[in-house]
């Protein structure tokens, strides 16, 4: 006969058993994977699209801006330096680019250079990620031509205003740049999927801007 005061013995024992053997095969929890390095990418102006005829000073005389040889400038409007279009007749609405600028913010370097431009990528992305703004493409440090600058790709969506009404969704890729406190931004806008078609046409702008002479002298007075 089974000694009463023993029955209990057995699955308690199955289970201490049971919990010994799930212990030892749980695996250890997985540690986030970091962010891969910053690392400066350079671009050669040489192999960027040729651009057309430089508007007249701009930003006050700071700077000089063209637009890729096969598009058109829009008529000025309050908040943007230039628009430019692939389209002349405007009937097309995208590709565009979009230039503004701003002082630049509270944080950010007052002069891009390669030695700080991974440090002001870092806080370009923080800004964003605080902000709540989802990118297709995370903030790149670059240097494009002799031009030190961020860039990064968001998703957006507008409104065209016509019989239609059609809500458009667009990849924006956007340039950065800041030349003596004042932060310049190429805004290229196009169809989803058609990013890497007119990528370099941004670029290529980028690259060609001419800053004022005063501004230069500024510059390596103080470096």
């Amino acid at each position: 006969m089974v000694d009463p005061q023993h029955c209990w013995s057995i699955p308690v024992l199955l289970s201490l058993l049971a919990g010994c053997s799930s212990s030892s095969t749980s695996q250890p929890e997985s540690t986030p994977v970091p962010p891969a390095a910053l690392v400066v990418k350079q671009v050669d102006q040489s192999q960027l699209p040729s651009l057309g005829d430089y508007f007249p000073p701009l930003d006050e005389g700071r700077v000089k801006l063209a637009p890729p040889a096969d598009w058109s400038w829009g008529s000025r409007r309050e908040g943007y330096l230039v628009r430019m279009h692939l389209d002349k007749t405007r009937s097309v609405r995208l590709p565009r680019i979009w230039v503004t600028v701003e002082g630049a913010g509270e944080g950010a370097a007052e002069q891009l250079t390669p030695d700080n431009l991974v440090t002001h990528a870092s806080f370009v992305q923080a800004r964003l990620d605080r902000d709540g703004i989802k990118l297709l493409e995370r903030v790149q440090p670059m240097v494009i031509g002799s031009v030190p600058c961020v860039r990064y790709v968001r998703v957006t969506r507008f409104r065209v205003r016509d019989a239609a009404s059609e809500s458009i969704t667009a990849e924006r890729q956007i340039l950065e740049t800041i030349q003596k406190g004042r932060q310049y931004t190429i805004d290229l806008q196009v169809h989803r999927g058609s990013l890497l078609t007119h990528r370099n046409k941004a670029y290529a702008v980028l690259a060609g801007m001419q800053f004022s002479k005063s501004m230069t002298d500024e510059l390596e007075v103080g470096e």
